[in-house]
């Protein structure tokens, strides 16, 4: 199964902020975390969702990865319904960016971006202290969650598609339902593929054994009624 990278005008979009990592290659010990035992089965369910989304036809661009150069510019330089899918997603990230300026002026952090940036340089606690004020701050007033990147393009027959994995119990995020129900209002397609793994098949993928999934259903709407929805972009 080989999973291809989103063009660089995506990335420059949707992964400043947020690079996804390949599966099972979030950073360990010595590096920005290591895996909880939640990371290890939901990077497992993710991997049989994109073993069966291939196997049912799907090409796959995975966002922030790049390993497959050939396979980045075949999607850069296709026909005029990526350039579309491109755009589309563009001006949502811009809606979605505009609602955290707005907020900002309105109800501004205990610590600019630029005072922790600072602050980094001198005293690492101390900016790690600067910032989860500045997420309980965010919380209480502030839809929470990164800003609605889903996991996958998905190519097949020609159409291009979002494509979202939730394992278990995960749920989509506020941004999220605002991104793809966005896409949907658009006419585009979007869509949830929810992985039931059992207790007995996350115990082996704790011990590093391999696992199966129970079900995957597929979910080819996204439920709105709780998030705002533009009438435009």
């Amino acid at each position: 199964m080989t999973t291809t990278p989103a063009p660089a005008c995506l990335h420059k979009v949707l992964c400043t902020l947020f690079p996804a990592h390949p599966v099972g290659t979030m950073p360990q010990k010595g590096g920005a975390m290591a895996l909880t035992k939640n990371d290890m089965i939901g990077d497992a369910g993710e991997a049989l969702a994109e073993k069966y989304l291939v196997e049912t036809g799907y090409e796959l661009f995975a966002f922030g990865v790049s390993r497959d150069y050939a396979s980045r510019k075949k999607l850069e330089a296709t026909d005029e319904t990526a350039e579309a899918f491109l755009k589309i997603n563009q001006k949502i990230s811009d809606y979605i960016q505009q609602c955290w300026t707005d907020y900002n002026k309105q109800d501004p952090l205990p610590y600019p971006g630029p005072v922790v940036f600072e602050m980094m340089k001198k005293d690492r606690k101390e900016a790690e202290r600067m910032k989860d004020a500045n997420r309980k701050a965010l919380k209480k007033t502030f839809p929470a969650g990164h800003p609605g990147r889903y996991d996958f393009i998905g190519l097949k027959n020609g159409q291009y598609e979002a494509i979202e994995i939730k394992v278990n119990t995960s749920r989509l995020s506020y941004w999220q339902k605002v991104r793809l129900g966005l896409l949907q209002k658009h006419g585009y397609p979007v869509k949830v593929v929810r992985v039931k793994i059992s207790k007995e098949q996350q115990e082996k993928i704790l011990v590093g054994e391999e696992s199966a999934h129970t079900s995957i259903d597929i979910t080819e709407t996204v439920d709105t009624k709780d998030v705002h929805i533009p009438d435009s972009l």
